[in-house]
């Protein structure tokens, strides 16, 4: 298992001098259309260096977010699940009705493993549908096992609904999206198109009249399909994807009309096609983007 990742300057000094430092963990309560739920494991996937997350933003995912946990681990983390978000990624602003939840808690502790396992809870979730979870309490990193996790506070029996991590289906009519019948992961090349796109159409009123293929295993004739639909332009997300059809898209509808977005999906890459496909100014996008970190990151 290769665990070697670029990190940032001060978490390595903070791992080399850990006897000096306290570090406080303090993520959202929050579903995750990738991951499951993104609470104290998944908020160490800031750390390492942006390039370097893009290929493991697959089936491998949730075993790499344990790999970095085990690395630097916080002495504490506090879930603020005062708002929560469900149906999981980030919730544009036109679904904050339907997507934020007020469960009015905070959940806490030193064993963020666990504290991790409580929070799913809340959502219905057990370590079954959260593999992160349940490779850390394999590998011995805290108690992941809900009956020997002492709460103290509310009664967990409360929370008697469980809530969808995926994203919310709503995404333009007329926008052809293309998943490839043998592979298709939902950590990357799937979710990560899908969400943005999702925003920039609802916030940002953009344009659709475009193709996504994502995935492995496509029909002979989709070059064909694509002509006789009227598509002419698109993006390819993911190396998959793009070694299988990316060239014979290039060739029948130009390298300016087909985007690729390298690896297991790079996330600035797919922003970038879906701009100009989208008819979408980045300057535009900026108010929202701090909206979400205020509202969500600040408050």
């Amino acid at each position: 298992m290769l665990k070697t990742f670029s990190l940032p300057k001060t978490i390595i000094k903070i791992m080399k001098n850990r006897d000096e430092y306290t570090y406080i963990n303090i993520p959202k309560l929050k579903t995750h259309s990738m991951a499951g739920v993104t609470l104290g494991l998944k908020n160490q996937w800031g750390f390492p260096e942006h390039k370097m997350r893009g290929i493991d933003h697959n089936f491998n995912l949730h075993s790499k977010i344990v790999d970095v946990y085990e690395y630097i681990q916080p002495d504490i983390t506090i879930i603020d699940g005062i708002e929560s978000t469900i149906h999981g990624h980030y919730p544009p602003t036109a679904l904050v009705d339907k997507l934020v939840k007020k469960f009015n808690i905070l959940i806490g502790g030193r064993d963020t493993v666990s504290v991790d396992v409580v929070g799913a809870r809340i959502f219905g979730l057990t370590l079954d549908d959260v593999p992160h979870l349940k490779i850390a309490n394999e590998r011995g990193l805290g108690e992941g096992d809900l009956s020997k996790i002492k709460v103290i506070g509310k009664s967990l029996d409360e929370y008697k609904e469980k809530y969808p991590t995926d994203l919310l289906q709503e995404f333009p009519e007329d926008v052809k999206i293309i998943k490839g019948k043998e592979l298709l992961c939902q950590q990357g090349c799937k979710n990560n198109p899908l969400a943005t796109m999702q925003c920039f159409w609802l916030v940002n009123q953009g344009k659709g009249g475009f193709f996504i293929v994502m995935g492995k295993g496509f029909d002979d004739d989709l070059v064909e399909q694509l002509k006789n639909e009227g598509y002419t332009k698109g993006l390819v997300a993911g190396f998959c994807a793009i070694d299988e059809v990316g060239e014979k898209l290039r060739e029948e509808f130009g390298k300016k009309n087909v985007f690729f977005s390298h690896n297991c999906n790079n996330l600035a890459e797919t922003i970038n096609a879906l701009f100009k496909l989208m008819n979408v100014k980045a300057l535009d996008v900026f108010p929202q983007a701090f909206q979400y970190g205020n509202y969500y990151i600040m408050q």
